[in-house]
């Protein structure tokens, strides 16, 4: 396809996920999917005539002569139904369509708690998007969608679910709000794959949790975290067995040394840890045990050697972004240095240390490195001798490099030398590494 015919490209976790095409491109695609009956769109490109029996219905009109022609179909065959919030008004009521599968109403605002009512009596319905609607609550009645596999209820007012919703015993998807509470008895969800957004109020909700052994994906915030919290958690995670990422917040990550360092069996699929707001006092050494985990995002108090050790000898590690909360400094010899032993990071292409980045790069470190971000120095550190010598010229596939300081104005010099010493190991860079243009900003950062 010629590249001048798409464009506006969307990402998600650093990857293409959708693009905006061109009209003529759109009005091909629409006009294809018409032919060969695979969807009926009303809205744009219309046709001289409809197919007798409808599968997939798209409605994107709000004018008055499609809702003529969409008084004139028979809804009795349709299995799909995409409704955009400005058709909504145009939409035949729900028990128009006795077989439907799949329902999608995202950012509909005109759905209520009276449609939720009459969406819990299609029993059909398979894939169900209420993202964005202005329903406040879950009928007990949602119990009768015994086939339900995909439940999307976020951005919504809903603030809990029903003791009923854990009948659902075939739902695979579920996306919430990120203030809903899970009822007991989630832990019969037992088909269920994705979850997010999801608070959780007691450990004994972390224990429910642990028994959804066919989940992928989960995404939760503990509230109001203390001690009791430690096990469950521990116990949440050895029984996901088939865990590929998790996001948390609100806990306190701690080691146990009664409890041991492994999970047992624990996630070993895991592939993704993201705990930006949980503080821990060191990486948990279960994390090595974990030889699929290629992208980490964690908070420490001051990162220790055997942080490093843990954390560089993961085999699949590609992306590490680590923030420093409490920082004691350190004096320059003091420092890790990382070099091809002892902290390989053999595969690790990003690195972003935010927060008093004291470590320094020895030759033949993160040998396949490509982008890093540093934030470096404090004004009572910044005196310290050979403090910004951090062997940025021996990181030999670097190819992007952003490096923030904090100084006061009163130092411009002491900035302007350190500024001197990193050009200099980048220009050393055999790589010759792209900096970002060096900017001053109002808080007093310079930015590479």
């Amino acid at each position: 396809m010629n590249s001048k015919w798409y464009g506006g490209f969307g990402f998600s976790k650093k990857k293409a996920s959708h693009c905006r095409v061109h009209d003529m491109v759109l009005d091909l695609i629409t006009c294809l999917s018409q032919e060969e009956n695979f969807m009926t769109t009303l809205g744009g490109h219309q046709y001289e005539s409809l197919p007798v029996k409808v599968r997939r219905l798209s409605l994107h009109t709000s004018k008055q002569e499609d809702a003529k022609v969409l008084s004139t179909m028979n809804m009795s065959h349709v299995r799909s139904l995409t409704v955009f919030k400005k058709s909504f008004s145009l939409l035949p009521p729900l028990s128009s369509f006795p077989l439907l599968s799949a329902l999608d109403l995202t950012n509909c605002k005109q759905v209520d708690d009276h449609h939720s009512m009459l969406i819990c009596s299609m029993f059909h319905l398979r894939y169900l998007w209420l993202y964005g609607t202005y329903i406040t609550e879950i009928p007990r009645e949602i119990a009768n969608l015994q086939l339900l596999q995909v439940l999307d209820i976020g951005e919504t007012e809903i603030e809990e679910l029903p003791s009923t919703f854990e009948q659902l015993c075939h739902l695979v998807y579920l996306r919430v709000n990120s203030w809903i509470r899970v009822p007991y008895g989630s832990k019969n969800l037992k088909s269920l794959q994705e979850l997010k957004s999801v608070i959780v109020m007691s450990p004994s909700v972390l224990i429910d949790l642990s028994g959804l052994t066919e989940l992928r994906c989960l995404d939760m915030k503990v509230i109001e975290w203390n001690k009791s919290f430690e096990e469950p958690f521990r116990r949440c995670l050895s029984g996901l067995i088939n865990l590929q990422s998790l996001k948390v917040n609100g806990c306190r990550i701690t080691e146990d040394p009664e409890c041991g360092n492994l999970l047992l069996p624990g996630p070993q699929q895991l592939r993704r840890f993201i705990a930006p707001y949980c503080r821990a006092s060191s990486v948990p050494r279960w994390m090595s045990s974990l030889s699929c985990l290629s992208y980490i995002v964690i908070v420490l108090n001051t990162p220790g050697e055997e942080d490093l050790h843990v954390l560089g000898c993961l085999p699949s590690l590609r992306h590490l972004n680590m923030d420093v909360c409490r920082h004691t400094p350190r004096q320059r010899q003091a420092w890790p240095v990382i070099g091809a032993t002892g902290y390989p990071f053999r595969c690790l292409t990003e690195l972003r240390y935010v927060q008093h980045a004291e470590v320094v790069f020895a030759p033949g470190a993160m040998q396949k490195l490509q982008i890093l971000e540093l934030h470096l120095g404090t004004p009572d550190t910044l005196h310290q001798s050979g403090y910004f010598d951090l062997g940025l010229e021996n990181l030999s596939s670097l190819q992007q490099i952003t490096i923030m300081l904090s100084f006061s104005k009163d130092r411009m010099g002491e900035m302007e030398a350190a500024e001197a010493t990193l050009r200099k190991a980048l220009d050393m860079n055999p790589n010759k590494p792209t900096l970002n243009k060096v900017t001053q900003t109002t808080t007093g950062h310079r930015i590479f």
